[in-house]
């Protein structure tokens, strides 16, 4: 078991991680959301302040402007069309991406 633990930390094997680099983005991206971006603290200040149903509208809030008014970057359509197709392929939904990829970062991170 030890030394699975080992291979696990050692970054030049990558059986325990994406294969492909661009697969990573997504997931770093998430973590920051999560951890640095200060999103999760500005949500925890509206439950605090308003409750669940005001954490809900806030969510609203954000789901229809990304719908209505968000016009994304250069970057980010590159990155879809590039890497879209491999993530519906290995993620069947978000939650499974968030399993695999996102959660053991913030495991690591605690």
């Amino acid at each position: 078991m030890q030394k699975i633990i080992e291979m696990k930390n050692d970054n030049s094997i990558v059986l325990f991680k994406s294969v492909n680099t661009k697969n990573t983005e997504l997931s770093k991206s998430f973590l920051y959301l999560l951890k640095s971006s200060g999103v999760i603290t500005a949500l925890y200040k509206i439950l605090t302040i308003w409750g669940k149903t005001g954490l809900n509208e806030s969510i609203k809030t954000i789901i229809n402007y990304m719908k209505n008014e968000y016009n994304p970057n250069r970057d980010c359509i590159e990155f879809l069309k590039n890497n879209g197709k491999e993530y519906r392929d290995n993620y069947t939904n978000f939650n499974d991406f968030f399993k695999d990829e996102v959660k053991p970062e913030l495991e690591e991170t605690k």
